[in-house]
């Protein structure tokens, strides 16, 4: 029994610590790409700021490496180079489709239109590589250290309600969030992304989708981010409706249309993941 309460408490303080150390680090590595109050950057060069962002997220992959290795005595097997590639691309384009997915039903709705499209270069480029920094930095957290070692404790189930419910109420500072809005990022991302990290047994699917994700809905279809002011984007929309539709100033992430398509491609993860599992029980 004192053993037991012994590791408990160790496990807590790695959680905790864990935890605490990526969001310091995630917070830090901000500082150089995050736009300001009046849209200028603390390094305003677009080559350095993309060498800086390069480097951000190597750091912030290697830490996390470090951390599995000599604090939870595992390999950090699901940032393998080797599954950079067909994963990374794989996440990219589940989180593109889902959007325009969303879209597409708001078009039907009647809830979204196209007002004009237009293309800024510049400031699209900026927004992918910051959008980059938040893919790594929240994927590492919440899915490398909380999905993980909930996941190795009390199991997947757990790991996957406790990190869903984390990630998305980590949105609750932002503008226009509500309860609401926090439950349906949990719903429809936070489930999301932990069972395509438990499915794929790697970082860069949820990565790939979360980076596709925050842009393509953003700065491609011109929504508000997890309730952050809109950017520069291709399409400036004509948003219009009940905010049960079009989530309202929180953007379409608030949106019942996103939370239901989101469960929807949840479900088909979650059934990819237990068949596979029971075809190797069957094997084995």
């Amino acid at each position: 029994m004192k053993k037991k309460i012994i590791n408990l408490v160790v496990w807590i303080l790695k959680f905790v610590g864990g935890s605490i150390l990526m969001i310091l680090l995630y917070g830090i590595s901000q500082l150089a790409v995050m736009p300001m109050e009046e849209g200028s950057y603390l390094i305003e060069n677009l080559w350095l700021r993309t060498a800086v962002v390069l480097a951000v997220c190597f750091a912030l992959l290697s830490i996390y490496r470090f951390f599995i290795r000599f604090a939870l005595k595992e390999k950090a097997r699901d940032i393998s180079r080797k599954k950079f590639f067909p994963h990374l691309p794989a996440g990219l384009a589940i989180g593109y489709l889902y959007f325009l997915a969303v879209v597409g039903v708001m078009v039907i709705c009647g809830c979204y239109e196209v007002a004009s499209v237009q293309f800024p270069s510049t400031g699209l480029y900026s927004m992918l590589i910051l959008y980059l920094v938040v893919a790594v930095g929240e994927e590492v957290l919440c899915r490398g250290i909380m999905f993980r070692m909930l996941d190795e404790r009390w199991g997947f189930h757990a790991a996957l309600v406790i990190s869903a419910l984390i990630f998305g109420f980590m949105h609750y500072g932002n503008p226009n969030s509500t309860v609401w809005s926090c439950t349906a990022i949990a719903i429809e991302s936070g489930l999301m992304f932990g069972v395509a990290y438990k499915l794929s047994g790697s970082l860069w699917v949820p990565i790939g989708i979360h980076w596709a994700w925050n842009f393509t809905q953003g700065n491609i279809l011109g929504f508000s981010v997890s309730g952050t002011a809109e950017g520069p984007s291709v399409i400036t929309p004509l948003i219009h409706g009940p905010e049960l539709l079009t989530g309202g100033g929180f953007g379409a992430e608030a949106s019942i249309i996103a939370t239901l398509l989101g469960t929807l491609i949840t479900i088909w993860l979650y059934y990819k993941y237990y068949k596979i599992k029971h075809d190797n029980e069957k094997v084995l």
